[in-house]
């Protein structure tokens, strides 16, 4: 039987006590005495993780000489050391997992910032002068039926978000390398060209693409200047795929366009969910502190898809969401 080893604790034990049928499973918090790690980690052949294990360095990864497999929870693997991850060692990701959530909490503050109720929320009520501000920040309300929603990303998340711009009346143009749409309904635009386009024509438009070599900063002054005057960025893929001196910019010189974003920019390593008073005192920024994916926990859906994943990979199934390390 294959030996795998289990790292976190967001994993069900239902789904562990199905994977123990078909294959070893060890903790990684029952190896915390060094010379017992040192020992394991020749036999390992899987690694399913949530976060990477700080205890699993370069040097100890060179010792997993049997590993074939590392199998994620989360559907970024931006976060992991993919450098350290030998060549011949499939990389999954758990893509699909978090789908309808995130994609929902994309349109909680799609619509928080097209009714502006972060603004609302701050008015003191018992004020003389309420109905003055009341009127002022409505005369920035958005409807959205009949607009454009555009979607750079469109894989689980994307569709997701698509089908609900779709129920809201609105049109939906996708950014995609997949040339074939999931929905006949939905147009897709590639290359850079189409990229501008989409850039152009979307009301509102959503980030849900994964953090790579080349997405990297794929939003910056160029392409926030293509888009309308009061339109609404909606990002919940990762903060790095907008450049923040740019957005920061941007904002203060539009004061009718939004960003929405569950996710902040990356500094020394850690994720600033909340940035610095910049951007925190600007009226046109909503920020969530990176919980989209959390309310997929409850279902069980995460642990259950990557979990399963592994089981496929041991009885010879060829796995889902194989990640191209070359692009990271």
């Amino acid at each position: 039987m294959k030996n795998v080893l289990v790292s976190g604790g967001w994993f069900r034990k239902e789904d562990l006590d199905r994977l123990s049928e078909v294959a070893n499973v060890i903790h990684l918090h029952d190896l915390e005495d060094k010379q017992n790690l040192d020992s394991a980690l020749p036999t390992i052949d899987i690694l399913l993780t949530a976060s990477w294990p700080s205890s699993l360095t370069e040097q100890k990864i060179a010792k997993m000489e049997n590993l074939r497999m590392v199998q994620c929870l989360f559907a970024g693997v931006d976060s992991l050391p993919v450098s350290i991850i030998p060549s011949h060692v499939l990389l999954c990701s758990n893509a699909g997992a978090y789908s309808q959530e995130v994609a929902e909490h994309a349109w909680a503050l799609t619509l928080a910032a097209s009714k502006c109720i972060p603004l609302f929320l701050t008015l003191p009520r018992d004020k003389p002068f309420f109905m003055d501000r009341m009127f002022g920040i409505a005369a920035r309300m958005v409807s959205l039926e009949g607009r454009t929603a555009g979607v750079i990303g469109y894989g689980g998340i994307g569709s997701s978000f698509a089908s609900m711009a779709k129920a809201f009346g609105m049109k939906v143009v996708a950014f995609s390398r997949r040339s074939d749409p999931q929905d006949k309904g939905v147009e897709i635009l590639q290359g850079k060209e189409g990229l501008n386009r989409l850039l152009r024509i979307s009301d509102v438009m959503l980030l849900s693409l994964p953090l790579t070599k080349n997405t990297r900063g794929i939003i910056g002054s160029a392409e926030l200047s293509m888009m309308k005057e009061q339109a609404i960025l909606v990002n919940v893929a990762r903060g790095d795929i907008v450049e923040r001196t740019a957005m920061l910019r941007h904002l203060k010189t539009h004061p009718n366009f939004w960003y929405a974003t569950d996710v902040g920019w990356h500094e020394k390593g850690k994720e600033m969910a909340d940035p610095d008073n910049e951007f925190r005192g600007l009226d046109n920024y909503l920020v969530t502190p990176h919980v989209a994916g959390v309310s997929s926990q409850p279902t069980g859906k995460p642990s259950y898809q990557a979990v399963q994943n592994v089981i496929r990979f041991i009885q010879g199934g060829t796995p889902a969401n194989v990640i191209n390390k070359s692009e990271y």
